[in-house]
C-alpha cells in the first residue's frame, strides 16, 4: 500500500488525526496513538547481526518524513511560502 500524506507540523497531526491515525496503524501493524515510540540511536544496541558476511553491503532505502516540534517539513514549507507570496502578489523566493 503507498499512502501520500504529509502533516507539516505537530498540529496538523493532532487536527487531522482521524485521517492520519488509521493510516498509521494499518501501515505499522496495528501501532495506536497511545504507544509513545522508543528511540535508540546508540549503535551499540544493535542485535541480531553477527552472522552477516562481510563482503556484501547491506543497506535498505527507508523513505521517511515526520515533523519535529519547531522545525517545519522543508517542501511543506516552501509550498506555503510560494502560496502565501502568490496570494499577496509577491514574487516568491528561488528554490
Amino acid at each position: 500500500m503507498t499512502v501520500g500524506t504529509a502533516a507539516g507540523e505537530e498540529e496538523i497531526q493532532e487536527v487531522f488525526k482521524d485521517l492520519f491515525d488509521p493510516i498509521i496503524e494499518d501501515r505499522h501493524s496495528g501501532y495506536q496513538p497511545s504507544v509513545e515510540h522508543k528511540t535508540d540511536l546508540n549503535p551499540e544496541n544493535l542485535q541480531d547481526f553477527d552472522d552477516l558476511d562481510p563482503n556484501y553491503g547491506l543497506s535498505s532505502p527507508l523513505p521517511s518524513h515526520t515533523a519535529v516540534t519547531g522545525h517545519t517539513i522543508k517542501k511543506l514549507e516552501v509550498e506555503y511560502n510560494r502560496s502565501r507570496a502568490t496570494a499577496t502578489h509577491q514574487q516568491p523566493l528561488p528554490l
